[in-house]
């Protein structure tokens, strides 16, 4: 043969890999936490368990997370022989300081159409409970809002972006 050209078909190599929307999480006991897995190099779903923990919390083909009982617990999907996991700490509901406001940086901002802006929001009282925040653009036909908060220009005008606490709704 020509050493040139390999010999028979050529299979790529295709690396699998799985990440997951957390690392670490709160719940309360009796509330359910939706994780989420992102697969790479394979159409294959991941497989959802409770690797440590045992009794704290289930876990959901879906991946759904219900907490059980106070403690920690760690959940790992799993695709084709790669894991990604997170340590979720169940409490109790008296033990859950709520969010009062979301502070954020700048209340009023001008884009140029090319341009992007990262929001920067927290929650406060800085020892609340929950502190993930949710982004909203009231008009998308304006722009839109990234899940972490990067708004994006779409068209001359005027909207209102919103950030929200996820853990105490209404804040």
């Amino acid at each position: 043969g020509n050493p040139d050209q390999p010999d028979g078909p050529i299979t790529p190599i295709v690396s699998v890999s799985i990440s997951l929307n957390k690392t670490t999480a709160s719940l309360v006991s009796e509330k359910t936490l939706q994780l989420t897995a992102t697969v790479s190099g394979t159409t294959k779903l991941p497989t959802w368990s409770v690797t440590s923990g045992n009794g704290v919390v289930s876990v959901s083909n879906s991946g759904l997370v219900t907490g059980l009982s106070m403690g920690q617990a760690t959940v790992t999907a799993t695709v084709e022989g790669k894991s990604a996991s997170c340590v979720i700490t169940v409490i109790s509901s008296l033990d859950v300081v709520d969010a009062t406001a979301v502070a954020v940086e700048k209340t009023s901002i001008e884009i140029e159409l090319s341009k992007t802006y990262q929001i920067h929001a927290s929650i406060l009282p800085e020892d609340a409970t929950f502190k993930d925040i949710s982004y909203k653009s009231w008009d998308t036909s304006v722009c839109t809002v990234s899940e972490t908060g990067l708004i994006t220009p779409v068209a001359l005008g005027k909207t209102d972006v919103r950030a929200e606490s996820i853990g105490t709704p209404g804040i």
